[in-house]
């Protein structure tokens, strides 16, 4: 089974030309393609029904990630002050709407 590990290293500086600064981003992960040999009409062995079934949990646990990650910054997002400010407003919105 072979892994990849990957690195990313950031510099920071006190001063940095306004040109030079970017907008905030994240970094996105994406799972490898299956093999190129799995084609139409490919008979599948055992050792390729395993292949595709690790696939698919590496994909799934992905997923789960993601939907974790996502309700943790929901969450965080919900607890702050501008979180409480968003939920007043549309408890507020709904309300003169009617």
């Amino acid at each position: 089974h072979l892994t990849r590990r990957s690195i990313a290293l950031y510099f920071y500086s006190k001063d940095r030309p306004a040109q030079e600064v970017s907008d905030r981003h994240t970094t996105f992960y994406v799972n490898r393609p299956l093999p190129e040999r799995f084609v139409e009409g490919m008979t599948l062995g055992a050792e390729d029904v395993l292949e595709v079934r690790q696939l698919i949990e590496a994909r799934d646990a992905h997923i789960r990630r993601l939907y974790a990650e996502n309700t943790e910054l929901r969450v965080a997002q919900d607890r702050g002050i501008a979180g409480q400010l968003l939920y007043l407003a549309k408890r507020a919105y709904v309300r003169f709407r009617r």
